[in-house]
């Protein structure tokens, strides 16, 4: 009995000392006596992790390896990117189905003239909507297009387009041998632009023209992304940066692409020779989080017509933000990507969005100005 007397004894103490020493919050944390609480917004220094950034708006679960967004459906992850080259001829504007692309490369091909290559992450996603005019293939874009090993779309081609695609065994899409339900002509289109500019096709015929030739459809390597992105979006992180909310971009006399900073939205968005370049499917104006502007040693193929864009390596601009950093860029073998760095070598970190690249020539006329 005075053993157990003894014991509750000490039991009292030692909760009259606790009692002393400290108290808890409202919500059960001990807080010790000594210790002044501050307010929520004054915490500094927490030993506790730091809560997980949030997620895209359009979060889905699925990282889209092209822009970096949350917004890939589960079913395209891990599979084949899908391109479509497009016309950008003045006869032959809008196209459509551009405002859908996740990426978008935009290079010469003769006499002035520029053709889009759109890149598609998630075709299901694009679906019925229509996508054109589409036009034939050049060696450039069929070396792009190798490099992300791609389903490339396209109508016809040049000889050596053909021989490159033959060679390398593309897995390609081409509506000069599949018409209809996979490629059709718009009768709007043939009777008012021509019908060069009539070609057209939709994410849904893509999709069933690969499954068609038994195209493989999963990426070699699932867990490829374009870019190195960059969470943060800060794009100092690149190095030292230029104000650049406005940017010129002009491939010949023919063809200028502009873009201007829209800071409400955080994008650039296109002009096309001085006009808002928009898109015919909704009359939206594109816009694009990012802009890579590289140049690249051009020269004709045998024919002096058909020119041929060098792809090795050389220097650039990445724009984001207002902002102008200058990059390296290099692809080497054919079946490379095009690999972006800082002027260091790293890896360019790219803040999630869809991307604009233009290739232009290293001499004049081609020439690129921002301010």
């Amino acid at each position: 009995m005075k053993r157990l007397i003894s014991l509750l004894a000490v039991i009292s103490l030692c909760v009259c000392l606790l009692a002393s020493c400290g108290g808890k919050k409202d919500d059960g944390e001990y807080v010790p006596a000594d210790t002044t609480v501050s307010q929520p917004e004054d915490q500094t220094g927490s030993d506790e992790a730091d809560p997980e950034p949030p997620k895209d708006p359009d979060y889905t679960g699925v990282v889209n390896p092209i822009t970096g967004l949350y917004n890939l459906t589960p079913d395209a992850a891990g599979k084949r990117f899908y391109t479509m080259m497009m016309g950008n001829s003045n006869e032959g504007i809008p196209q459509q189905g551009t405002s859908n692309a996740d990426m978008i490369f935009e290079m010469l091909v003769e006499g002035g003239i520029t053709r889009f290559m759109a890149f598609y992450a998630d075709i299901d996603k694009v679906g019925d909507t229509v996508i054109g005019s589409c036009r034939s293939a050049r060696t450039n874009f069929v070396s792009t297009a190798i490099g992300y090993d791609v389903i490339f779309g396209h109508y016809g081609g040049s000889e050596s387009g053909y021989d490159m695609i033959k060679n390398n065994k593309v897995s390609d899409v081409d509506g000069l041998y599949y018409s209809q339900p996979y490629f059709w002509r718009d009768a709007a289109r043939k009777k008012n632009l021509g019908m060069e500019h009539s070609a057209m096709t939709s994410g849904t015929q893509m999709r069933a023209l690969a499954k068609k030739k038994k195209y493989r459809m999963d990426m070699k390597n699932p867990d490829y992304t374009v870019f190195t992105f960059n969470r943060d979006g800060d794009i100092t992180a690149n190095g030292t940066t230029s104000a650049a909310t406005k940017v010129n971009v002009k491939f010949s006399g023919y063809m200028t692409s502009a873009f201007n900073y829209n800071e409400e939205s955080g994008t650039y968005l296109k002009l096309r020779n001085g006009k808002a370049h928009i898109d015919g499917n909704n009359n939206k104006q594109l816009e694009f989080k990012n802009l890579i502007v590289i140049s690249d040693f051009h020269s004709y193929e045998a024919d002096k017509l058909h020119l041929v864009v060098e792809q090795k390596s050389g220097t650039g601009y990445y724009f984001c933000d207002g902002k102008a950093v200058k990059i390296k860029w290099s692809k080497g073998k054919l079946s490379n990507p095009f690999k972006f760095t800082k002027e260091d070598g790293s890896d360019l970190l790219v803040t999630p969005g869809k991307t604009y690249v233009a290739v232009i020539r290293t001499k004049a006329p081609s020439e690129l100005t921002f301010s």
